[in-house]
């Protein structure tokens, strides 16, 4: 089976784990932790068509470490700001308290 016949089923095979992930109702608790689950599986994603499908695992060792490095913060990013809306909604601010009081 040729290399890249292979990445695209495991891009499949990431894309219905993704889809499950989501699709699943999430308990109160940890529906950021999905969220960082979808967007994990999002960025293996993207590091398997940059490597496969872009050429990058042929490239200079520099070049893979600047895209990993990218991808990283960028999916990071995505589930820091997931994290911290999600924390904001769960506990109100003081100045909310106070109106409400």
């Amino acid at each position: 089976m040729a290399a890249l016949t292979r990445a695209w089923l495991l891009l499949m095979a990431l894309t219905v784990a993704a889809v499950w992930t989501g699709s699943v109702p999430p308990l109160p608790s940890s529906g950021s932790i999905q969220g960082a689950l979808v967007i994990g599986v999002a960025g293996l994603k993207g590091w398997i068509i940059l490597d496969r499908y872009m050429g990058l695992g042929r490239s200079a060792r520099g070049w893979r470490i600047i895209f990993a490095v990218l991808l990283g913060l960028l999916s990071g990013g995505i589930v820091a700001v997931g994290f911290g809306a999600d924390n904001i909604q769960r506990y109100p601010t003081s100045v909310e308290q106070r109106v409400v009081s």
